[in-house]
């Protein structure tokens, strides 16, 4: 089983990037240097403030608190999240993660020795852990609604470790072929956390494989700030490819295994 590029060209990638919304292209780029300045000051509450600020700002502009979507906790609320010494400890360990995870010979995940995580459970359980903390410390649901699009969007922007399951990354990952993503994913939802966990090993793996690819096509847009911002990249790649031909495509395992079953 594998996630691999149905092309070889890097300007097609590029396109892709191009083509993708110019404002959220803006918003991203506009974001960047309060999450650099974030870690650079090893999340003091300085800086936890400014990117508690920008946080807001980007959030209500794709979307926050509009068509059933959860908005955004007070400012000063998110700037306590991520003051939190812990949190941030584990926001640092997933923005290092992306390109150490991967896919062995025997099909099951793998993380890279020097990987800031002791297991694959360990790697599941911060990953979750923070996403769960986002969604209640970052964003306002309705009750009994946690549906896992914004608080992956948080992730993403904060960590850049994967792209977020909204409806157009679910729908680019349905047209890659891999199945379980027609319907919203939940936080609550075991089978769904099970997705969420595997997807990242699927995509270090083809970074792995393909990072020259990856680097040429970022390169060779007009989008160059996306340089190892690798869950940005496949964000776009996957939600271009929702209502077009697969950039993108999976290759399921012969005896039919769930692909997030490894």
């Amino acid at each position: 089983m594998s996630l691999s590029f149905n092309t070889k060209s890097p300007m097609l990638l590029s396109e892709a990037l191009n083509r993708f919304d110019s404002k959220q292209h803006q918003d991203y780029a506009a974001f960047q240097p309060f999450v650099s300045a974030y870690y650079a000051e090893k999340g003091g509450k300085k800086t936890a403030g400014s990117l508690a600020q920008a946080l807001v700002m980007i959030l209500n502009n794709w979307g926050a608190g509009k068509r059933k979507a959860p908005e955004c906790q007070t400012q000063a609320a998110i700037e306590k999240c991520l003051s939190d010494k812990a949190f941030y400890s584990q926001l640092v360990q997933l923005k290092a993660a992306a390109p150490l995870l991967g896919i062995s010979d025997d099909q099951q995940r793998s993380i890279k020795p020097e990987a800031p995580f002791a297991s694959i459970a360990a790697f599941d359980s911060c990953l979750m852990a923070v996403l769960n903390r986002i969604a209640d410390e970052i964003l306002v649901f309705e009750k009994n609604s946690r549906s896992a699009a914004y608080p992956m969007k948080v992730l993403l922007l904060l960590t850049g470790l994967m792209p977020a399951l909204d409806s157009s990354v679910r729908k680019g990952l349905t047209q890659a072929g891999l199945a379980g993503f027609h319907a919203a994913c939940s936080l609550d939802h075991p089978t769904d956390a099970k997705k969420i966990c595997a997807l990242p090993f699927y995509l270090g793996a083809l970074i792995q494989r393909h990072k020259i690819l990856i680097y040429s096509a970022i390169a060779s847009s007009q989008h160059r700030n996306l340089a190892a911002e690798y869950g940005r990249f496949f964000d776009i790649i996957l939600s271009m490819q929702s209502d077009a031909p697969a950039l993108l495509v999976f290759t399921p395992h012969p005896d039919a295994q769930k692909w997030y079953n490894i």
